[in-house]
C-alpha cells in the first residue's frame, strides 16, 4: 500500500486558529502519522505547502503533488472549527467516493475509540478541491476543534493514541515499538531563565546571552561586548542580524540598521515548527534574552523553542499559537 499524506493549508495560507492554530497542529499530526506508518512498513510520502500565497494556488499545488506520486491512497490532514465553546464537537472525515467512505468511516471510528473524541462520523463533501480533484480515493480527516476547548484537551492528551488509530485504520495493522512524542498545550509553562539586570550588571553576565553575543560577532562581524548583558546594543544587532536573514534569504531589500519600522515588519516572514537556520537562532537568542528558555541554540525550532514562544506571548498578552510572526517578532524588539 502507498499513501500520500499532507497537511492541510500552508505556510503561507494560514487555517483555524484559536485554542490551538490548525496549521502547525495538522502538520505534527502528518509527521506523527508517518512514523506510525512507516513502522508498518507502509510505504509513505509526506508533504506540507511552503510556497502558495493564496488559497487557489494552495489546493492547486497540493492536488498536483499528490496526482504527481504513485499512490493507492490521498490523505489530507486538518482541524475543524466552528465558534468558540467549552462544549465537545468531536471528529469527522471527509469523503466523496464511496471507496472513500469506507475508509472515513473506519477512521473516524477508530480516532473516536482511541481518545474520547465525539464520533461525528463520515460526511460527504462533494464541494471540496482536494476530494474532487485527486484521482485515487482521497479523504480528508477533521480531526477536532479548533475552538472546541474540550476538543482540544483531548487532543493534547490523547496526540499520540489519535495518530497511531490513523494509520492502523488507513492500513488494517496495528503498531508497536514507535517513539511517541508530546502534543504541545497552549498553556504550558517554560523555564525560565535568569534574566541579567541591565541597570546591575553582573560581572560574568548570563551564559546563554553570551553565547548569542558571540554568535552575532562570528556570523555577522558585528562589533558587540561580550559580557552576557542584554541592553539596547545586543538588542539593535540582534535586528540587524534578522534583517540581514531578510534580505539574503528573500531579498527583502532591507537597510541593515537594527531599527524596527514598517519596511522590516512588512518584511517578516511566519517562522514556526519545524523551521530550520540563523532566523530561528536569532529567536531562540531573543528568547533568552528575554528570559524565557527555548532549550537549546541550535536554529532548529523544536518543542523547546515552540514552548518558549508560547509562554513569551502569553506574557506579552499575544495569540498563544507559538508560532513566530509579525506581531510577536515587534514585541521582542520594540
Amino acid at each position: 500500500m502507498k499513501i500520500v499524506i499532507s497537511s492541510g493549508h500552508g505556510l503561507h495560507v494560514r487555517g483555524a486558529n484559536n485554542f490551538i492554530d490548525e496549521v502547525n497542529e495538522a502538520r505534527r499530526v502528518v509527521s506523527q502519522v508517518v512514523k506510525y506508518l512507516k513502522e508498518l512498513q507502509v510505504e509513505v510520502i509526506e508533504y506540507h505547502d511552503n510556497t502558495s500565497k493564496t488559497q487557489r494556488d494552495n489546493i492547486n499545488r497540493i492536488v498536483a503533488l499528490h496526482n504527481s506520486l504513485e499512490r493507492d491512497l490521498d490523505v489530507s490532514v486538518h482541524l475543524n472549527a466552528a465558534s468558540k465553546t467549552d462544549d465537545p464537537r468531536g471528529v469527522e472525515v471527509l469523503y466523496v467516493s464511496e471507496s472513500g467512505r469506507v475508509i472515513a468511516e473506519k477512521v473516524s471510528d477508530a480516532i473516536a475509540r482511541a481518545s474520547g473524541l465525539r464520533n461525528r462520523g463520515a460526511k460527504k463533501r462533494s464541494d471540496l478541491g482536494f476530494l474532487n480533484n485527486t484521482k485515487k480515493t482521497a479523504i480528508i480527516i477533521e480531526v477536532c476543534f479548533v475552538d472546541s476547548k474540550a476538543d482540544v484537551e483531548i487532543y493534547h492528551n490523547k496526540f499520540n493514541e489519535i495518530c497511531k488509530a490513523i494509520a492502523e485504520s488507513l492500513t488494517g495493522k496495528e503498531t508497536e515499538g514507535v517513539t511517541t512524542v508530546q502534543a504541545p498545550k497552549a498553556e504550558v509553562k517554560t523555564e525560565v531563565v535568569t534574566k541579567p539586570s541591565e541597570s546591575k550588571p553582573a560581572s560574568s553576565g548570563n551564559s546563554y546571552i553570551k553565547k548569542f553575543q558571540e554568535w552575532l560577532k562570528n556570523e555577522y562581524k558585528y562589533q558587540i561586548a561580550l559580557d552576557g548583558i542584554f541592553g539596547p546594543k545586543t538588542k539593535k544587532i540582534a535586528l540587524m542580524a534578522l534583517q540581514t536573514e531578510l534580505n539574503r534569504q528573500f531579498n527583502a531589500g532591507l537597510i541593515v540598521d537594527g531599527i524596527w519600522g514598517p519596511r522590516t515588519k512588512d518584511a517578516i516572514l511566519t517562522v514556526f515548527s519545524g523551521a530550520k537556520g540563523n532566523i530561528t537562532r536569532v529567536i531562540q537568542g531573543m528568547l533568552y534574552c528575554l528570559g524565557y528558555d527555548p532549550k537549546g541554540f541550535d536554529g532548529i525550532f523544536g518543542n523547546g523553542t515552540y514552548f518558549a514562544v508560547i509562554a513569551f506571548q502569553k506574557n506579552n498578552k499575544l495569540t498563544q499559537d507559538g508560532v513566530v510572526g509579525k506581531n510577536t517578532f515587534a514585541k521582542m524588539f520594540k
